[in-house]
C-alpha cells in the first residue's frame, strides 16, 4: 500500500459526490473489495449522465484496480478534475473576500 491508495479513496469519494452512491453496492467488506479488485464498479456516467466524459474518465482512473493504472499522486488527480470545478459547482469565494 502506498500513496496511490489515497488516490483510490479520493476517486471513490468524488464518485459518491457526483453519483449520490458508492461505485460498488453491498455491505460485505470482502465482496466489496473483490468487486473493486476485479474492476466491477458502476459506471459514473450511467448514474450521472450530466458528468462530463473526461471527468468520469479521471474518476475511474483514480479508482483503477491496479495501483500502477491510477494517477501517480493526488496532484495529478487534481489537475485532471480541476477544470470541471467551476462548471459543476460554480465560482468559490477567494479567502478574505465576501461571497
Amino acid at each position: 500500500v502506498d500513496h496511490r491508495a489515497d488516490v483510490f479513496s479520493l476517486g471513490v469519494m468524488i464518485f459518491e459526490m457526483l453519483a449520490g452512491r458508492r461505485p460498488v453496492g453491498g455491505d460485505d467488506p470482502q465482496a466489496i473489495a473483490s468487486a473493486y479488485l476485479q474492476g466491477r464498479v458502476a459506471k459514473l456516467r450511467d448514474l450521472a449522465p450530466h458528468v462530463p466524459e473526461a471527468l468520469a474518465a479521471a474518476v475511474h482512473k483514480a479508482m483503477a484496480a491496479q495501483p500502477h493504472e491510477r494517477f501517480a499522486n493526488a496532484g495529478e488527480l487534481r489537475g485532471a478534475i480541476e477544470p470541471f470545478l467551476l462548471e459543476l459547482v460554480g465560482p468559490t469565494p477567494s479567502p478574505g473576500r465576501p461571497s
